[in-house]
């Protein structure tokens, strides 16, 4: 399941910036190749966020996160802008603040809520204890 969808994408960044990278014959209308890009662009964004927050959480996320969804959004519209090369520091500036974002969730210092980190999750055996160990020895 993806992050985000084109409609967050354009919701977030605007429908004309959306098709400034993507409509090709300057139709108008989103194509099929349009929405294989675009789709490959969340998946990009998506594989990544998967790698950084690996590290703590268990991913990929069957209900993103409203944060994760945002991240993904502005990781995809990164993805976007540089098939055509228009990287300026708008741009960059929402690259860079995602990444950060990332690294917070990643060491700790943010947490995503409702969403508990791997290291905490308990089994669900009920004859199990919760550490492996069944006695003190």
């Amino acid at each position: 399941m993806a992050y985000s969808t084109r409609s967050d994408i354009e919701a977030r960044f605007g429908r004309d910036a959306v098709r400034g990278f993507v409509d090709d014959d300057a139709s108008g209308a989103a194509g099929s190749d349009e929405d294989a890009f675009i789709s490959a662009a969340i998946a990009t964004a998506d594989n990544h966020i998967d790698s950084i927050l690996s590290s703590r959480y268990s991913v990929p996320f069957t209900s993103a996160p409203d944060l994760v969804g945002d991240l993904s959004c502005d990781l995809a519209f990164y993805e976007m802008s540089k098939r055509r090369g228009r990287l300026d520091p708008f741009i960059d500036k929402i690259r860079s603040d995602a990444e950060r974002v990332l690294d917070d969730l990643c060491s700790g210092r943010r947490s995503l809520p409702g969403v508990v980190p791997a290291q905490y999750a308990r089994s669900t055996t009920l004859d199990e204890e919760p550490s492996g160990l069944t006695e003190w020895e």
